[in-house]
């Protein structure tokens, strides 16, 4: 008898390297907000040194992603590198780059192009993100900015 849910036979829903990449690129390349609700899980857990504890959950990271692409609109995002290390987990080298247009980081857009670039571990678990922490250069970036 054939499967009755089609997620299953459909390697790119369970694949942790592919469903990354369809993040990177409808979410945070394209702003896809209803791709970030499909894939990121209710139960999210973010943890970001720039927080206060050191946590964060679903709604930071989505806060996060809108606040970054107000400040550069045309933000782009590229996987330099991504490794599986088993059980869902993902490490990540990547680079972006974008016009500082708007407000970002406590900064009024000054018209420069800004690039970064940095980690991520990410966990996935039945087709979902359920965990991650994303690090980078963030006085390079406020240089940048300024």
């Amino acid at each position: 008898m054939p499967p009755t849910n089609p997620q299953h036979t459909n390697p790119q829903h369970t694949d942790p390297q592919q469903i990354f990449r369809r993040y990177v690129d409808e979410v945070l390349n394209k702003g896809k907000m209803d791709v970030f609700d499909e894939l990121v899980d209710q139960n999210y857990v973010g943890h970001e040194p720039q927080l206060q504890g050191g946590r964060g959950n679903r709604d930071h990271a989505k806060q996060g992603i809108q606040e970054v692409r107000t400040g550069a609109p045309d933000v782009h995002y590229t996987i330099d590198d991504i490794q599986d290390q088993g059980n869902g987990q993902l490490s990540v080298r990547w680079t972006a780059h974008g016009k500082h247009q708007g407000h970002l980081m406590g900064k009024a857009g000054s018209g420069k192009q800004v690039r970064i670039s940095g980690t991520a571990t990410v966990r996935i678990q039945n087709g979902k993100i359920v965990e991650g922490s994303s690090q980078f250069d963030q006085q390079d970036l406020m240089r940048q900015l300024s």
